[in-house]
């Protein structure tokens, strides 16, 4: 049902296929398909290529999943500066398939 694209997966299935064939998330995903116009669309996308999900994200970064939820809808804008840093190296894995 997955290869006929009848059914979605979700993140965990994808890792686990993702480390069965040895390659990257970014790969199996469709996330090239996900629009980029947004800074929450853009945080959502990289989040995604990096294959982690709301709740690894916010403890990567040390904030509240609500602050990634919030982030990635455009309701709010990340306003601490160390966070921000954060934001744009988790950022900078949208420069090669945005090239």
């Amino acid at each position: 049902m997955i290869e006929r694209d009848v059914t979605g997966v979700g993140l965990p299935v994808l890792r686990r296929i993702s480390a069965a064939l040895g390659k990257p998330v970014s790969y199996l995903g469709k996330f090239e398909m996900l629009p980029v116009e947004t800074l929450g669309q853009k945080i959502k996308k990289a989040r995604l290529y990096r294959g982690l999900s709301k709740t690894e994200l916010a403890r990567e970064m040390n904030v509240d999943v609500k602050s990634i939820h919030n982030w990635e809808s455009d309701k709010r804008l990340p306003s601490n500066n160390n966070v921000i840093l954060l934001l744009m190296e988790l950022l900078t894995v949208l420069d090669d398939c945005l090239s």
